[in-house]
């Protein structure tokens, strides 16, 4: 699943792109783009035994670029960025709208919904009208892409849009 999502997501952006990974987990999409020749990415995630863990599968040129910290710290934005990507949290965050309120204007901002009903989900949605519904109020969706994984068992919705 992590290759496919992974690939739609690099595809988002442009190598001179400034990204801030907010919910960067152990930094697997954050390294894969940082060797891909992505200039910028800062990866933040709430976990300090996590983020150590993706400092020390880096070389140390890289270690700075992942911190952590929670997505309302104010050190976490206060580095120059004009693209957000939060991958895998709104599947199991139930602050998605106060996650987007903290992100600068104009920021371009890609992140997934779940498609497809689960315990551990604080929502789910049916199609993209549900999802321009939730968000039409913060964001200018540009597009939405539906991935599907496991024989359409599993609908993960890729959003990229622009912070208003």
């Amino acid at each position: 699943m992590s290759d496919y999502l992974y690939g739609n997501v690099m595809k988002q952006f442009s190598k001179r792109d400034k990204i801030l990974q907010l919910g960067c987990g152990v930094g697997s999409l954050g390294k894969l783009m940082l060797y891909s020749n992505y200039k910028y990415v800062r990866g933040v995630e709430a976990n300090d035994k996590i983020i150590e863990e993706a400092q020390s599968s880096v070389p140390t040129r890289h270690k700075n670029k992942f911190v952590e910290g929670y997505f309302d710290d104010d050190h976490v934005y206060d580095v120059e960025y004009d693209s957000v990507i939060c991958t895998e949290v709104f599947e199991y965050a139930d602050c998605d709208m106060p996650i987007l309120e903290c992100i600068k204007k104009d920021a371009k901002i890609v992140f997934t919904v779940p498609g497809h009903p689960n315990e551990a989900y604080p929502r789910w949605f049916k199609d993209e009208r549900e999802i321009k519904a939730r968000y039409k109020k913060v964001v200018s969706i540009k597009s939405i892409i539906s991935l599907v994984f496991n024989d359409d068992h599993c609908r993960t919705y890729l959003v990229n849009c622009v912070k208003k």
